[in-house]
């Protein structure tokens, strides 16, 4: 038997190693930063304690599907990460976690939400055309290592509420973030002639 006490998450780090945009995953591991692992035996004798503080070395690793939905951005424009829903791959708490562990911390997951924040949308300066209704996250590797990439945000507004989502691109969509930049915007080119563009 395991028994874990006051464990603590250090914030995620995401890694694209097996992103597309058509199948858009993330892998995400994170530290454990604080707590208590005892291990007992079958008599309730503890047969490993172990303190856990920042650089351990223990962490939790999971993959987390973006086309289940788990994007979302709050009242105040965060653009979140949930991942309550992903997967648990290994973490190395024990020495053999696959039978009660990795179950007990999938569980444990969704009782305590984590989100990653992905980056905020002023929403007070998007002016009424640009109200966002709507937000699917996707996931592009870099075309020079794939265990780097692009968080890509689709975002439907007020101006086209009832834009196809089914007009996503697929593999083929190309890498627009220049070199030496971390971030691109791209505006619907009818919103721009037809809401900014003045004759």
């Amino acid at each position: 038997t395991v028994r874990f006490n006051d464990l603590t998450l250090a914030a995620p780090l995401i890694s694209f190693e097996n992103a597309t945009i058509v199948d858009s995953r993330v892998s995400v591991t994170m530290e454990f930063i604080r707590g208590s692992i005892a291990e007992i035996d079958s008599n309730s004798q503890v047969t490993r304690y172990t303190r856990i503080r920042p650089g351990s070395g223990f962490f939790l690793k999971l993959d987390v599907d973006l086309k289940r939905g788990s994007g979302s951005v709050d009242e105040k424009g965060h653009v979140l990460l949930a991942l309550a829903a992903g997967s648990v791959n290994t973490t190395n708490v024990t020495d053999d976690p696959a039978e009660e562990i990795i179950p007990y911390f999938e569980q444990w997951l969704k009782q305590n939400p984590v989100t990653y924040s992905l980056g905020q949308l002023d929403l007070g300066a998007a002016g009424s055309n640009l109200i966002p209704t709507d937000f699917i996250i996707r996931t592009q590797p870099a075309p020079t290592d794939n265990t780097h990439g692009a968080v890509l945000l689709f975002i439907l507004t007020t101006s086209h509420p009832q834009e196809n989502h089914t007009s996503l691109p697929d593999e083929t969509y190309p890498w627009l973030i220049p070199d030496e930049h971390s971030s691109v915007i791209l505006l619907n080119s009818r919103l721009v002639m037809g809401q900014f563009v003045k004759p």
